[in-house]
């Protein structure tokens, strides 16, 4: 007879093996170029986009979902500004968006009134030239608190920890019904797998562990302070959600002085 003790450890491993599996990422394909080396990269899938590898978030008070025709992530950047993916909008922004939001059917509703797309993005998911960048205008303010944007082009570095966060596709099949987040290590040169990746406004993820997948696009990346967002989730490498090896994210830094002239260009505050 096998002692309980080891039965309840069994189990236990068995629920966390579980849990971690139930998680997809939220980008929207984007990014690759027909010089990738890889080849194993379809922007056209729509299975190569949800959070893989973590678990439910709780609350992120600056988190934001774009509501419309499909789900994207972003994240609140002033009281009355969101910063998120130019892929997101592309077509359109959308009519509302939800702040703050645990679930796919809460949070604080907000008109969009505006907004406005990077200059440098041109609907071609090139990680060497375009911009995935947007920033849109919500008709009123919300009190929830703002996420902190990075301005240091030094950061990450080393092997830092990044976390992400989205409602993204779970097992390449249906979006995640509470907001999820889960953690990525960053990779400094990510040249040999990526072709067109530029490392100044390009930050690398490695994706074994976890990932972004569709409805990801657009939302936060956190450094390893947890604290401070340095990137917004763009693209990923793989034929799938679960069989991505490699993340491409908006580098901040890159695009501070901009968001913040958005900001004061669009706010009513």
């Amino acid at each position: 007879m096998i002692p309980s003790q080891y039965l309840a450890i069994s189990l236990s491993l068995l629920l966390s093996v579980s849990a971690g599996n139930h998680i997809r990422s939220h980008n929207r394909n984007l990014g690759f170029d027909s010089t990738t080396p890889t080849g194993d990269v379809d922007v056209n899938d729509p299975n190569n986009q949800g959070i893989r590898g973590g678990g439910d978030a709780g609350t992120v008070p600056w988190f934001v979902r774009l509501e419309g025709s499909s789900v994207c992530g972003g994240s609140l950047i002033h009281d009355d500004c969101v910063l998120t993916s130019a892929s997101c909008v592309d077509s359109g922004f959308p009519s509302t968006v939800l702040v703050g939001p645990t679930s796919s059917s809460n949070g604080t509703s907000y008109t969009v009134s505006g907004g406005t797309i990077h200059p440098s993005w041109t609907g071609t998911p090139d990680a060497n030239s375009d911009i995935n960048l947007a920033v849109l205008k919500l008709a009123t303010t919300s009190s929830n608190s703002k996420a902190t944007l990075n301005s240091n082009s030094a950061v990450p570095s080393g092997t830092d920890n990044l976390q992400i966060f989205g409602f993204g596709l779970i097992n390449n099949a249906e979006y995640a019904s509470s907001l999820q987040q889960a953690f990525v290590t960053y990779t400094a040169d990510c040249a040999s797998s990526y072709a067109s990746y530029n490392a100044t406004q390009t930050i690398c993820a490695d994706a074994t562990a976890a990932a972004t997948c569709t409805g990801d696009s657009g939302g936060p990346v956190l450094g390893a302070d947890l604290v401070t967002q340095v990137a917004v989730a763009s693209f990923g490498v793989g034929a799938t959600c679960t069989g991505r090896t490699l993340l491409g994210f908006v580098r901040i830094s890159h695009a501070y002085d901009w968001i913040q002239s958005e900001i004061c260009s669009l706010s009513s505050r």
